[in-house]
């Protein structure tokens, strides 16, 4: 078989690459994360490069205007390898990239009661303390679809020694798990993924053990949160099955390995624990979380949302629970949003706007120059501009209600800030399709929620507690987010935050043997509801794709 001589510009990796491959493709296997949400389908057009030099055939498609196409751009998925090229990507093709340094964000009060409380659970640690000269370590992760956590854990005391994170390597593969699913189903596909997974974690591993000044070998235990289809592809099982095979065969008891076979780069021997899944699509991230808040040990009725990419819902009590998943997409987590990022010094976590035409008011985190825009930030700017009439019901920008809102790259966007304006690092903000995203977003959590509540005939005011899990819920501004229709209709007093759940979760798995044999049982008393067969939720769904709703 021919092949050719791929080089990548401005990195400057290269390699021979078989006739017939993708672009891709071969840019991932050089280490090179370029943007693919829809997994390399063709369909997202992220993965937009320019060919300085060889030949490569056009890609039309609705990304790239006449003009690009004649000046040698294309989309890489679906640009196959027939001659020896120069391949320019641009950094607007690459997946985000850059870490968290939340030693530099103050922890939130929900993360200092997390703390006191963990303190008081009685740790069993793997290896008598006889054995080694200092206290052991536990590694507690929470492995998400867009966003990967750890913590180093002293095992004697339950304080968090440090606490990082990361984007996960596999967004260039898809953002979704849907698209992850498909990418595994291609080839080495798999493989890929588990080891994209394991680079992030890995990459965690080392920040963490550099910033507490320990050794890898001291870490003696490893607790891991995730929902189902991140955990199979960690373990490098086949993910098929989730989308394939009714929810019940997908309810998933993980055994317990040593660390040298997960290839976890702690000490070989640690026995690495992962929290059971409960269906399909709703995992042990969610089932940490729910642990974590102790809802199953509670009389009121309770929703629990983690409102990440693939949001995840729980309602009931401790006679009952129900969970179910709605396809909310990474929009909240800063991917695919055109100024988005993660909760990270620079990012936008609040906005406020005055009148129409005056300059928003920001709460940035760590008080730094503002980089970009956050979900709770997100939210909050969505909810302002309704507010304003500068959005409409359809999630669409009105020209005539603001002088910030402008043309931008052919599309209509609000400028949250002008470069060096208030001191913004870059021109931020979010255009059309943007709030387009957002809105389906919000929608997919509204339908879910009252999808779930018409299953066990309760109305919305029955809900006596709302719990919000995720970075995102750290910041929220609920009343915000019930104005845009994203969560329900309540006394804001039944409102609580308890930021990442599924790490929270991920933690007492460590420090308490009996919390982890709870978490087992726990997962046998939630029902799973699969939206994705239910007859109601897009109806729920397509009357939510409006601010507030269908109904105001």
């Amino acid at each position: 078989m021919n092949s050719y001589r791929i080089k990548f510009l401005p990195s400057g990796a290269e390699a021979q690459v078989a006739a017939g491959e993708s672009l891709y493709d071969a840019a991932l296997t050089l280490g090179i994360q370029i943007r693919g949400e829809c997994g390399g389908q063709g369909s997202c057009g992220q993965c937009l490069v320019k060919i300085e030099a060889g030949d490569c055939p056009p890609t039309p498609h609705a990304s790239i205007s006449p003009d690009k196409e004649r000046r040698g751009y294309r989309l890489a998925c679906v640009s196959r390898v027939h001659d020896d090229c120069v391949v320019f990507v641009p950094e607007e093709s690459l997946t985000p990239s850059e870490g968290l340094d939340f030693d530099a964000v103050i922890l939130s009060e929900d993360d200092r009661k997390r703390e006191r409380a963990l303190v008081g659970i009685i740790p069993v640690p793997p290896i008598a303390s006889s054995t080694v000269p200092h206290p052991p370590i536990g590694f507690a992760l929470d492995l998400g679809t867009t966003t990967v956590v750890g913590e180093l854990v002293d095992l004697g005391t339950g304080r968090c020694l440090a606490r990082a994170a990361a984007y996960n390597r596999q967004l260039s593969c898809g953002a979704d798990i849907i698209s992850r699913i498909s990418y595994a189903e291609r080839g080495k596909g798999r493989d890929r993924l588990r080891a994209l997974a394991l680079e992030t974690i890995n990459e965690i591993i080392g920040r963490l053990l550099n910033r507490a000044d320990v050794d890898a070998g001291r870490v003696l235990l490893a607790a891991v949160a995730g929902n189902t289809t991140m955990i199979f592809l960690l373990l490098g099982m086949d993910p098929s099955s989730i989308r394939r095979e009714s929810s019940d065969a997908v309810r998933t008891r993980y055994p317990i390995i040593y660390s040298r076979e997960a290839q976890l780069k702690i000490n070989p021997l640690a026995p690495v624990m992962f929290a059971p899944g409960i269906g399909s699509y709703v995992g042990g991230d969610v089932l940490a979380g729910v642990l974590a808040c102790r809802m199953h040990e509670s009389d009121k009725v309770t929703l629990f949302i983690d409102a990440g990419t693939n949001g995840e819902i729980v309602l009931g009590n401790r006679d009952w629970m129900m969970g179910c998943a709605c396809s909310t997409g990474p929009a909240f987590e800063g991917v695919g949003i055109a100024c988005g990022m993660m909760a990270a010094p620079g990012a936008i976590e609040a906005v406020e706007i005055a009148r129409p035409n005056d300059l928003p008011s920001l709460t940035v985190i760590g008080d730094t120059q503002a980089r970009g825009i956050c979900g709770s930030g997100m939210i909050d700017l969505m909810a302002e501009l309704f507010r304003h009439g500068i959005l409409d019901r359809n999630g669409t920008l009105n020209a005539g209600r603001s002088a910030r809102v402008e043309e931008h790259g052919g599309r209509r966007a609000y400028l949250v800030r002008k470069k060096g304006e208030e001191g913004a690092a870059r021109e931020i903000y979010l255009n059309d399709v943007d709030f387009k995203k957002l809105l389906r977003t919000k929608a997919a959590i509204q339908a879910a929620i009252r999808t779930m509540l018409k299953n066990v005939d309760l109305e919305i005011q029955a809900i006596q507690r709302v719990v919000i899990a995720g970075r995102l819920g750290e910041a929220i501004d609920a009343a915000k987010a019930v104005s845009i229709g994203m969560l329900p209709d309540i006394p804001p007093d039944r409102f609580e935050y308890i930021g990442n759940g599924s790490l929270w979760g991920a933690n007492l798995m460590l420090l308490s043997k009996e919390k982890g044999v709870d978490l087992n049982a726990l997962a046998d008393r939630i029902t799973y509801l699969d939206l994705s067969t239910h007859p109601g939720y897009m109806d729920e769904y397509v009357a939510s794709l409006f601010i507030p709703h269908t109904d105001v």
